[in-house]
């Protein structure tokens, strides 16, 4: 994404957050990103729709009172904004645009669950599927490989395991995720999820990895000193695996510190043998 297309995005959530906030009313923010993903399914699957609001050959005034014209009508006057302030980027490739309004909807479905006070228990969630998902192969080969080539199939099969023990707005995140994300990259979406989810709060988020199950005291000393080194508050998930024998593996964004046993052990072992 072009670093105007990105500024243009940053700016369309500062003032989407601005108007729903004014409005105080969740459900107006759920009505918004239920727009959201309809417009990326609209953008996506009809590419003259999207090169004729994307074309960098009409003027910005053109293709912003193209965008009013198509979506009044049919969108919310916030939804509707929050397209014609993203035209204010440069988007070149068509996927991008889509994806714009795909982070657009994720955003303002978080924005949602934190109004309502549910946002805690909406990450909890996702997050637990994903883990669900590291944990059996199978059901994530059904749910990305191509098992069920019709998106709707997958997307009831992970409704009908998780759909009565998570949030609605959770499951409402999963099944979006099951139903675009490409081969491969599922549990990706989820954690990527996880982290709007945190910077909602103006947090980040960061995933602890260790062979028993940490105390109250414990994840809350991790917290701290991460958050004294990263200089921004720290959302902690924990996961339980035996594997790594003992120590800590931590991810946080793309970086990750592995100070697990199993690990030093290869390491030591490689050393060895070379």
């Amino acid at each position: 994404m072009r670093a105007s297309s990105q500024a243009a995005m940053a700016g369309v959530i500062m003032a989407t957050d601005r108007a729903l906030d004014a409005l105080k009313d969740p459900e107006a923010s759920y009505k918004v990103a239920s727009e959201f993903f309809e417009l990326e399914d609209m953008t996506a699957s009809d590419a003259r729709f999207t090169r004729a609001l994307t074309d960098p050959s009409r003027s910005l005034q053109d293709r912003q009172n193209l965008a009013r014209s198509l979506l009044s009508k049919k969108m919310s006057p916030i939804t509707v904004e929050a397209v014609v302030g993203l035209l204010q980027g440069r988007w070149p490739r068509e996927e991008d645009f889509s994806k714009g309004l795909e982070v657009l909807a994720i955003h303002t479905l978080l924005h949602s669950a934190d109004s309502s006070g549910v946002l805690d228990e909406v990450e909890r969630n996702v997050f637990s599927v994903s883990q669900l998902l590291n944990r059996y192969r199978e059901l994530r080969g059904a749910l990305v490989e191509s098992h069920f080539d019709n998106a709707d199939e997958r997307v009831t099969l992970i409704t009908n395991l998780v759909g009565e023990q998570i949030h609605p707005i959770a499951m409402e995140l999963v099944s979006h995720a099951v139903r675009t994300a490409k081969a491969g990259r599922l549990q990706s979406e989820l954690r990527s999820m996880c982290d709007v989810a945190a910077s909602v709060r103006n947090r980040r988020m960061a995933t602890i990895t260790s062979a028993f199950e940490l105390t109250e005291g414990q994840i809350e000393r991790i917290s701290k000193a991460l958050t004294q080194k990263l200089g921004t508050q720290m959302v902690i998930n924990v996961v339980v695996d035996p594997s790594i024998v003992g120590g800590l593996k931590m991810r946080f964004g793309d970086q990750i510190v592995d100070g697990s046993i199993h690990t030093s052990l290869n390491n030591t072992r490689r050393r060895l043998a070379g």
